[in-house]
């Protein structure tokens, strides 16, 4: 059985395909240049010609500017319903459809998934900035086990407002959440 993605995926194929081949009109202000002469091609017997069915008529639809698609509705799935009921000869319309899943997905929201194996190495040196007592570089250090590290990078990548006290050759860290104005 299949569904109405793996049916459609070569027929969308076959549609950019199309679009990509398809001569762009020139420039109107540059003049338009002549085509090149074309070798006389070699004379193949003629084959016998298939008869192509009549292209359905399409149903006229006005495009209009779709509103933000709800949670519920993948942005995807819509442009698949609204694309399978379309003949491949509306350029325009294709164009349309792609500009559309092109911002779809130029805008949608980036997902991460979560990491497997628990806080990373930065993650865990952002936790020793938030104790009380702060933390040091050598902490930091031997917890991660990088050869170096820069403590007001990670601070930054963390979100965190840092702040340095010097007990003779030591620093101290001390990293606190930021606080949106």
């Amino acid at each position: 059985m299949t569904t109405e993605t793996e049916t459609t995926a070569p027929s969308i194929l076959a549609a950019i395909a199309k679009v990509a081949k398809a001569p762009k009109a020139p420039k109107a202000d540059k003049p338009a240049k002549a085509p090149k002469a074309a070798k006389p091609a070699k004379e193949k017997p003629a084959k016998a010609a298939k008869a192509k069915p009549a292209p359905k008529p399409r149903k006229e639809k006005p495009m209009t500017e779709t509103a933000p698609a709800t949670p519920e509705v993948d942005p995807i799935d819509a442009l698949l319903a609204e694309f399978g009921s379309v003949s491949f000869d509306d350029k325009d319309f294709l164009r349309a459809m792609l500009q559309k899943a092109y911002d779809a997905g130029k805008n949608a929201k980036k997902a991460r998934a979560p990491r497997a194996g628990g806080p990373s190495k930065a993650e865990q040196a952002a936790e020793l900035l938030r104790r009380p007592e702060g933390a040091t570089t050598k902490d930091i250090l031997d917890l991660t086990k990088w050869p170096a590290v820069s403590v007001p990078a990670i601070a930054r990548s963390a979100g965190l407002t840092l702040r340095q006290e010097k007990d003779g050759r030591v620093t101290r860290y001390f990293g606190t959440a930021v606080t949106p104005a």
